[in-house]
């Protein structure tokens, strides 16, 4: 199976640079995921306000890259 993308530059320079960048963009999300994780899994040493503050963060970052990056 093939897919070919074609834009017409340069109205879609976005959604093109957006395209050949997707795994960039993974990446990103993937590395900004973890790395929330290991604070809160990490939080031992911070206030409950502040683990609270990561929970509800991570929580955030969880919901909107569901199925993204799962």
């Amino acid at each position: 199976m093939k897919a070919t993308l074609e834009f017409s530059l340069p109205e879609e320079q976005d959604e093109h640079r957006h395209a050949i960048h997707g795994l960039d963009y993974f990446s990103a999300l993937w590395s900004i995921r973890e790395a929330a994780r290991r604070r809160l899994k990490h939080s031992d040493v911070c206030s409950d306000e502040v683990k609270g503050a990561l929970a509800l963060a991570y929580d955030d970052i969880c919901d909107h890259t569901e199925g993204l990056i799962d």
